[in-house]
């Protein structure tokens, strides 16, 4: 154990960063997306330029700006399903005070990454890959709220009836469709 190839060292040393160049792209890009009207109008030159990185950089790392779309993705849905799901994290006592706050966290991480996903929703509709990252953002949400409902329901403060992962779909949906609308 602990003993890797020299291939899987490079390899290793490649995906180490990339997640640096990626965590040093996604505020920049999020930046220059709040200045344009789609992702498909943002140039890979603008982005490299900002970043201050070679294009060599930039394409040894990326196939194309649609695979640099797919690897932000990763870092900003980790962060909305990790603080965004105050609303299915509460407990049957909670006040009108705590679920607001809950639902107010979830909004400001979907505010901070507007951009990002609205250039996911936009790219996701002829990108495959991209498509496939969004969808699993948004599932991940569906899977923790439909294990929320689950519990509620074995602890009896949800009807037995309710259809657990149909509803947190329905509600993992409505949200997404509703902070986009607002936004």
């Amino acid at each position: 154990a602990g003993v890797f190839t020299a291939a899987q060292k490079t390899e290793r040393r490649r995906a180490a960063l990339r997640a640096e160049i990626v965590d040093r792209l996604l505020p920049i890009v999020e930046d220059l997306l709040d200045g344009e009207d789609s992702y498909l109008a943002l140039k890979v030159e603008q982005i490299i330029e900002r970043a201050g990185i070679a294009r060599s950089t930039f394409y040894r790392y990326f196939e194309d700006k649609n695979d640099l779309l797919a690897a932000l993705a990763e870092p900003a849905l980790a962060e909305l399903g990790a603080r965004g799901i105050g609303p299915w994290t509460q407990s049957p006592d909670a006040t009108r005070a705590d679920i607001a706050a809950a639902v107010h966290e979830t909004f400001d991480v979907f505010h901070k990454h507007a951009g990002l996903l609205n250039a996911l929703a936009e790219v996701s509709a002829y990108d495959p890959t991209v498509k496939a990252k969004f969808r699993a953002g948004w599932d991940a949400a569906r899977d923790q709220g439909t294990r929320y409902i689950e519990h509620g329901q074995k602890a009896g403060y949800f009807r037995a009836d309710l259809h657990p992962r149909e509803t947190a779909g329905w509600f993992t949906w409505m949200a997404e469709r509703g902070m986009y609308q607002l936004l």
